[in-house]
């Protein structure tokens, strides 16, 4: 008869990078989206969109990036297009609060801008957390850079406030 200590050693050491692997995996979340609406008739419209996610998870820190792009148009003339990049960084705190850092930048052709880039930061809770329901809220302060399509730009100081919805 074989020994059964080799073959529990070995069935350890497999859950250990079993376990090892599946926290890794939830380190990270990701999704990606994509949208197309076309029209004929009197008019020919398109419209694209697309958007993707991406979370990054460590003991104390959650890094959550975000890509927007949507374009239209109409008769064959570009009527809209639109670039967006938004990088949250929260530091948990405890249990339920940390802090955040938030930069965006939009890129809105059709806007009277050239492009806006803020930075901010301040404080957020989890208002409620549960296996299957986080909610979020949270609020700061911050400085925006609007750069205008004549030429000249502006700065300003903002209040970013926020919620987050997981189901």
């Amino acid at each position: 008869a074989l020994p059964i200590w080799p073959a529990l050693a070995a069935l350890l050491i497999t859950g250990a990078f079993s376990a090892a692997a599946e926290e890794q995996a939830r380190a990270w979340d990701a999704s990606i989206s994509m949208g197309y609406v076309g029209t004929s008739g009197n008019t020919e419209t398109e419209t694209f969109n697309a958007e993707g996610l991406l979370t990054y998870r460590t003991d104390n820190w959650t890094h959550n990036l975000k890509l927007q792009a949507l374009g239209s148009n109409k008769d064959g003339n570009v009527d809209a297009e639109r670039y967006y990049f938004e990088d949250k960084s929260d530091y948990g705190l405890g249990e339920d609060s940390y802090l955040f850092g938030k930069i965006t930048y939009t890129d809105d052709r059709f806007s009277g801008f050239d492009s806006q880039i803020s930075l901010s930061a301040g404080y957020g809770r989890h208002l409620i957390r549960r296996d299957n329901l986080d909610v979020q809220g949270y609020v700061g302060a911050g400085y925006r850079e609007n750069d205008i399509r004549d030429g000249d730009s502006e700065s300003e100081t903002i209040v970013t406030i926020g919620q987050s919805l997981n189901w």
